[in-house]
């Protein structure tokens, strides 16, 4: 009883407690709402997305108690006399930014008529209701998303004619960036005749203004064609035997990145990615598929003969009732090799198609190979097997080598220099195709590492328990180092683009010299690399308690592979800059709808870009895509085109053109440079060629030149998607994700058409999801 009665007294003093802490938080509550009523009193008062998330920051604690509270089961008759009013604050936390929106709305349309509507008028173009939000909100950070042509820079430039022409803002305080020169320029342009000074400037240019301003001298600046000096620095490093030996190991080992079954999530797209990148041996042999393949050239480049899916010695049936074949014989050594598809558990890929629905793909698989293994011992014959998961692993050349060993094998090896011009003459493209990969690769080191061992530091931290892609990144490193460091004793004393704005910005993040910018405004933001990102920081984090600063780009359209630009800067601003309004420009002016749609349903495959709905001014025509497909058997293996397909392109192209309006103007754009080589070869006058890194204009109609498949097309697969895994940068899991931006880039540039040339034998897989 005694016991019961202390109870009682316990249980009563935690309900008066409860109680009590009840009345504490719903004063907090009420106190809560009154801040919010005060946040959005004034109703011609813009509020801002940094006030919302002030106002939640200083009621965030409370949010959370209450939260825990009403999910209690203690004192329930209690608690239902508070409950309306407790849960009031989670309906705040929920509604306040839906609040904001609709708030906002009459807010933003009153500051827009309050403004000089000449204001407005950009060079004789009226900006439209999204553009003029844009120019009048007052975000603390504010990101433009927009596709191409929805008027991206006129509205940072009408941003700039409001603050100085509508707030009075001086010039010398707005810092106004953007990537490349070409863009400065026309946003100067456009200043002047605003008559506002033209304070446009790229990264480089605002490097020496900041590396001068601060008392250092400033570096000239080497202009570099990163792929052209790569080519140039590899042949002559061909000379020398060593780079020799690796050259030709890389070729022979890691040349294509994701090539066995395993990397597949689907057999169709494993079947797929063999006709389109089908592995030859350098005997010419069709392989069947990669495994084979480092099997084939491993006996060729040891003298060692060998017979490929031929009958055996006696008719035997395999598993499947086939007549078996056994994937290699070696004749002059009575020696039969099986490759076996498995990786290291023992498990098989794909059911394809010959078990049975009660077999999974790994128990068919292992009664194979143990029918394989009856039927040479039944026989007495000698067989030597390897394993996908060897050459996963990168240790299928070697095991098999030790196998042969032991069977009195003899090897008779290559020098590198018989290897490297048999390699050559099935691949005359070779060393312009690592120089593309090796230019993107300096690149990427400039942007990311000061020195040699940082770069393999980085790589060897990130790929330490990846044992397939730490080795081909070796091999990758083995070309790339040589081709890096005499680039560095090419620069010399000098820097390039990537030097002075790492200079500027180490020198501002250790300076620290006041700044007098209250705005920042950056173009083509999608267009930004890891130093461009680290000095616009630094800069920020020198004047964000009085500065804004707003970015704008489209994601799309981000030009991967070229000074080492990443789109996830732009896409989250948020985690660099901190939390930040966004507003989506949904009218394009320049293209179709239809067209729209169609680039748009392309590029959105990969889920990482940002989502884009567009009202577009103009209409396309129902024929909008034109695929001009040409039949031609290559005789000229040395020549990415002989003349005699060149001669068909031409007439192809040339009956398209002459097929279409006078009035359309009309642009040719490739992939690479050699495929300006292969218009200029054309002779098709006055239509202008452009790479797809050098197109900045559009054209009634774009024709792509170069849609077809395997290495220098379009998509270029060389190393797959995970060069930047060399430098610790996490790479895109969609595949071909940055030359799906670089086609939306050719394609969005086309006001009314765009057509694909190909031969019908190898046309590219963008086609197939783009149609």
């Amino acid at each position: 009883m005694k016991r019961m009665i202390e109870n009682f007294k316990v249980r009563k003093q935690e309900r008066i407690a409860f109680k009590k802490e009840l009345k504490t938080l719903k004063s907090d509550t009420l106190k809560a709402y009154k801040d919010f009523q005060k946040l959005f009193e004034d109703k011609n008062r813009y509020v801002s997305l940094n006030e919302m998330l002030d106002w939640q920051d200083r009621h965030e604690e409370l949010h959370d108690r209450v939260s825990i509270i009403l999910q209690s089961k203690d004192f329930k008759y209690i608690l239902r006399v508070f409950r309306d009013d407790l849960n009031m604050i989670i309906r705040m936390f929920k509604l306040i930014e839906k609040y904001r929106k609709r708030h906002n709305k009459p807010v933003v349309d009153k500051m827009i008529g309050s403004v000089d509507q000449s204001i407005f008028n950009i060079n004789g173009v009226i900006l439209n209701k999204e553009q003029k939000t844009a120019v009048v909100v007052d975000e603390k950070r504010l990101r433009l998303i927009g596709a191409g042509t929805s008027g991206l820079t006129h509205t940072c430039v009408g941003k700039v004619k409001y603050l100085v022409k509508g707030k009075n803002v001086p010039e010398d305080n707005i810092l106004f960036l953007t990537n490349s020169g070409k863009n400065a320029d026309k946003v100067n342009r456009m200043l002047e005749k605003e008559g506002i000074s033209p304070i446009a400037k790229t990264y480089i240019d605002y490097s020496a203004q900041v590396l001068a301003d601060h008392g250092k001298e400033v570096p000239d600046v080497v202009d570099v064609d990163y792929e052209e000096f790569a080519e140039s620095t590899i042949k002559k490093l061909l000379e020398e035997e060593e780079y020799k030996s690796r050259f030709v190991d890389y070729y022979l080992n890691f040349r294509q990145a994701g090539s066995v079954v395993f990397d597949f999530d689907d057999y169709e797209d494993y079947l797929q990615f063999l006709e389109e990148y089908p592995p030859i041996a350098l005997d010419g042999t069709r392989m069947k598929n990669y495994e084979h393949l480092a099997v084939a050239d491993f006996l060729y480049r040891n003298n060692i003969r060998y017979r490929y899916m031929q009958d055996y010695c006696v008719r035997e049936l395999d598993y499947d009732g086939t007549s078996y074949k056994p994937v290699f014989y070696l004749p002059d050594f009575d020696i039969y090799i099986e490759v076996f598809e498995i990786n290291a558990a023992g498990e098989a890929r794909f059911d394809t198609g010959t078990s049975l629905v009660s077999e999974t793909p790994t128990e068919i698989y292992k009664k194979r190979m143990q029918r394989i293994r009856e039927i040479h011992e039944k026989n007495h014959t000698v067989m030597v097997d390897v394993f996908t998961y060897e050459l996963m692993e990168s240790t299928l050349v070697d095991h098999l080598q030790t196998k042969l060993m032991k069977h009195l094998a003899v090897f008779a090896p290559m020098s590198a220099n018989a290897l490297l011009k048999i390699i050559l003459e099935r691949n005359p493209f070779l060393i312009r195709e690592i120089s593309v990969v090796l230019g993107e690769l300096l690149q990427l080191a400039r942007d990311n590492s000061e020195t040699w061992q940082e770069i393999i530091f980085l790589n060897r931290e990130s790929m330490k328990t990846k044992t397939r892609w730490y080795k081909r990144n070796e091999s990758v490193f083995s070309l790339l180092m040589p081709v890096y460091e005499t680039y560095l004793n090419y620069i010399g004393d000098n820097t390039d683009a990537f030097g002075i704005v790492q200079m500027a910005s180490e020198t501002i993040r250790l300076q620290r010299r006041s700044l007098g910018y209250t705005h920042i405004i950056v173009d083509d933001f999608h267009n930004t690399n890891r130093h461009m990102l680290n000095l616009l920081r630094n800069v920020w984090h020198i004047v964000m308690d009085k500065a804004s600063i707003i970015v704008a780009g489209n994601d799309w359209q981000t030009k991967s592979g070229i000074c080492a630009y990443d789109f996830s800067y732009f896409t989250e601003f948020s985690r660099f800059f901190g939390h930040s309004e966004s507003i989506k420009f949904t009218r394009v002016f320049s293209q179709g709808q239809r067209l729209w749609s169609m680039n748009a349903r392309f590029v959105e495959r990969n889920t990482m870009q940002v989502r884009k709905y567009a009202r577009c001014e103009m209409a396309s025509p129902r024929d909008c895509v034109t695929l001009l497909s040409y039949e031609c058997k290559k005789e000229d293996t040395k020549s990415l085109f002989d003349e005699n397909e060149i001669e068909i392109m031409k007439n192809t192209l040339q009956n398209y053109i002459n097929s279409l309006p006078n009035e359309y103007s009309v642009i040719l754009v490739g992939r690479f440079k050699e495929d300006i080589v292969l218009a200029s070869k054309m002779n098709l006058s006055d239509i202008p060629v452009k790479t797809v890194y050098d197109l900045d204009e559009s054209a009634d109609v774009v024709i792509i030149i170069n849609a077809r498949r395997y290495n220098m097309g379009f998509p270029d697969r060389m190393m797959g998607e995970n060069v930047k895994s060399l430098f610790g940068i996490k790479p895109e899991l969609y595949a071909f994700a940055s030359e799906r931006r670089l086609w939306h880039q050719a394609v969005s540039r086309a006001r009314v058409k765009v057509a694909f040339l190909f031969n019908s034998e190898n046309r590219s897989r963008f086609i197939e999801e783009y149609i």
